[in-house]
């Protein structure tokens, strides 16, 4: 019988509109050398920021699918949560899920993590949910999601029900990418899903989208089919540089809406909302903990 020692961290503030907040964001991490370099380097920049205050510190990580890189055998899930354990044992790791979850129907990655419970959720496979002032849904790019399909259901009658007074910032977290300029990884799945849903993103105002399953990082602008709008659009930040190492070939020219890629930094990103205007993103360097790519997201207030 094996135990882990008992740990215990103090959850991000409930609604608050005025809230200030941030938290860290990565995805395709794996159980190998990467992954435990950029793991251990969100430990350390965790034990380097848990002296600032609230508003600044980082109070949870989302990661944004393709978690282990099991190939259906448990005991690399066991050794991935020994890996990780530096991070949840102090703040909540919030899962989404990835084309690398696929193995028994998705049922090792259900019974290992516990999301929030949300009305017409399944399971860890999409589901909503706010914290401070910002409303997070995590979404399946790995179910059914073509009209009157369950998922789509749901993603329609959350972005109905969210109230922008309570909540001003909306942001989505799913794995394959609508936006990519990546050949090695194209959009696919991303790209038909973006069909059915970027209308109604661009609709009801979702203002960042946090992608991957490309191993490398790319921020694009706000944008709307393929277009740039800075005021309305949805800014996309692909965070799949967490580790898993991969060739990436990249489309050139360098498409207007792709703002930096980079495919060389291992890293992980740190989004902070300032006030109910203001948010930054900024990506980190695994390796030297230095800021690499930055950007100010600006919205009007209240919302249209």
């Amino acid at each position: 019988q094996h135990r882990s020692q008992i740990y215990s961290f103090q959850t991000p503030p409930t609604v608050n509109p005025t809230a200030a907040i941030s938290f860290l964001a990565f995805a395709d991490v794996g159980y190998d050398t990467g992954g435990e370099t950029v793991t251990a380097a969100v430990v350390k920049y965790l034990a380097r920021h848990n002296n600032r205050s609230l508003a600044e510190q980082d109070l949870f990580l989302l990661h944004a699918g393709d978690l282990a890189y099991t190939h259906n055998v448990q005991k690399v899930w066991d050794s991935y949560g020994e890996m990780i354990e530096g991070i949840t044992s102090q703040i909540p790791y919030m899962v989404s899920v990835g084309n690398h979850e696929d193995h028994d129907f998705f049922k090792p990655f259900n019974t290992r993590f516990t999301m929030p419970v949300s009305s017409g959720s399944h399971e860890n496979m999409y589901y909503s949910y706010n914290v401070g002032p910002v409303h997070i849904m995590s979404l399946s790019t790995e179910s059914d999601f073509k009209k009157h399909s369950d998922e789509y259901t749901f993603i329609m009658n959350d972005l109905k029900a969210v109230n922008r007074d309570i909540t001003p910032w909306l942001i989505a977290v799913f794995h394959r990418p609508w936006y990519t300029s990546n050949i090695k990884h194209e959009a696919g799945v991303g790209s038909e899903m973006r069909k059915v849903f970027e209308a109604a993103f661009h609709e009801y105002k979702v203002d960042l989208v946090i992608e991957a399953h490309v191993h490398s990082y790319e921020r694009v602008y706000p944008v709307y089919q393929e277009k740039i709008d800075l005021t309305y659009g949805t800014m996309y930040g692909n965070v799949g540089n967490g580790g898993r190492d991969e060739t990436n070939k990249w489309i050139e020219p360098q498409p207007v809406w792709s703002a930096f890629r980079d495919s060389d930094v291992l890293g992980f990103s740190e989004i902070n909302i300032v006030n109910v205007t203001h948010l930054n993103w900024r990506m980190i360097s695994a390796k030297t903990l230095e800021v690499v790519d930055k950007y100010t997201l600006v919205r009007q207030y209240p919302r249209p």
